[in-house]
């Protein structure tokens, strides 16, 4: 295999894995929506009364957030779109780890994946 043909399947799995990283992450930030709206400690919190509760049990993005930063180039990058070809590839390992993260996390909590 030529070095462009690997180059090129590096960059479709970059893409596709960071395809099924962003599904992750809004489902993730759907499960969070939802455990605030149906918490009301968390809603008077969000409101600008009483501390922040102490046991959200919500789903960190984290991961996802760091996967992103490495795929800008240092920048947390809204569209994976935005993203150079080379830093797609190089972000990865990073983008795998989270999709694996945010799997066992989503599982975790009974999210369905």
């Amino acid at each position: 295999m030529t070095t462009m043909n690997t180059a090129r399947l590096d960059l479709e799995s970059a893409r596709s894995t960071f395809a099924v990283l962003e599904c992750l992450e809004l489902q993730a930030i759907a499960y969070n929506a939802g455990r605030m709206a149906a918490d009301p400690k968390m809603r008077a919190w969000l409101r600008g009364e009483g501390r922040e509760p102490s046991s959200r049990n919500l789903v960190s993005i984290y991961a996802a957030v760091r996967a992103r930063k490495q795929a800008g180039g240092g920048r947390c990058l809204v569209e994976v779109s935005e993203a150079r070809d080379d830093d797609l590839i190089a972000a990865l390992p990073a983008a795998r780890a989270a999709v694996a993260d945010l799997s066992a996390r989503l599982k975790k909590v009974g999210a369905t994946v």
